[in-house]
């Protein structure tokens, strides 16, 4: 069975009184260990407060991380519904194409244009492609 500490701390001091001795040493060793049991049982009881405070602010700031992640996810949702760009139209798919013919230097006939509709049959037909992919 083990005592309490401010039991054997009362104990100690008790003890203290009652030893004679000339110079007094062992009462003073004794006060000593009863001033250091008391020391610590008070240090000890304030970590203990300090660790269950620690705990319920790890727990506030784990949630709070929560609640944040959850915000920033529905944020980048939100954002990707706003920043889904339109299907060019197939003009503007034409227009890139002649575009990318007239940047490709390397070929002799890139200034030779195929028939004018050739841009407009190309973009019908990308269009067409990317339907049926879905």
């Amino acid at each position: 069975m083990k005592s309490k500490t401010e039991t054997t701390a009362a104990a100690l001091r008790i003890l203290a009184n009652d030893i004679q001795s000339p110079d007094d040493i062992p009462a003073t060793c004794l006060r000593e260990a009863a001033d250091r049991l008391e020391e610590l049982q008070f240090l000890v009881e304030r970590k203990e407060i300090h660790s269950k405070d620690w705990e319920d602010q790890a727990r506030e700031a784990r949630k709070e991380r929560d609640e944040a992640r959850a915000e920033v996810e529905r944020l980048k949702a939100e954002l990707q519904c706003k920043q889904t760009r339109p299907e060019p139209s197939r003009l503007e798919i034409a227009a890139m194409l002649l575009a990318g013919w007239f940047c490709n230097f390397d070929n002799p006939d890139a200034l030779a244009c195929p028939r004018p509709k050739w841009w407009i049959e190309q973009a019908d037909a990308l269009i067409k492609a990317a339907k049926e992919a879905k």
